[in-house]
């Protein structure tokens, strides 16, 4: 996660209620303790309604904007939880990743894939 040379994203993939959650809050703080800056760090609960609709293009700008950090500029780090709500994620993740090379995307997800941990982009 915290290789900055290597493009892709990381997506946990589960059953609900195993502590996805809990990973993402607990990779955060991990990130906090080393010293990464906290404006550089943004996390997105998907499933919450105000994202209803938006694309992960969108949720992305607003986290840039309310943090005031430039995600094509300078290395950044994006937890998207509960990803499955956004129809099609999977193509637009990857699509995120090739267009912001200094963004780091952290996804976890559940649903009709909660069979096991998924691949990672």
């Amino acid at each position: 996660m915290e290789k900055t040379e290597v493009r892709r994203a990381v997506v946990l993939m589960g059953p609900r209620r195993v502590g996805k959650t809990v990973l993402l809050y607990h990779l955060i703080q991990r990130l906090l303790g080393k010293g990464t800056p906290p404006r550089t760090i943004g996390y997105v609960s998907v499933d919450h309604p105000l994202y209803t609709g938006l694309t992960l293009e969108s949720i992305l700008a607003l986290v840039s904007e309310a943090s005031g950090h430039d995600f094509d500029t300078k290395p950044c780090f994006l937890f998207l939880d509960e990803i499955q709500y956004l129809p099609n994620w999977e193509a637009h993740l990857k699509s995120l990743v090739d267009r912001h090379p200094r963004a780091r995307f952290i996804a976890s997800g559940s649903g009709r894939h909660s069979s096991g941990p998924r691949a990672v982009y």
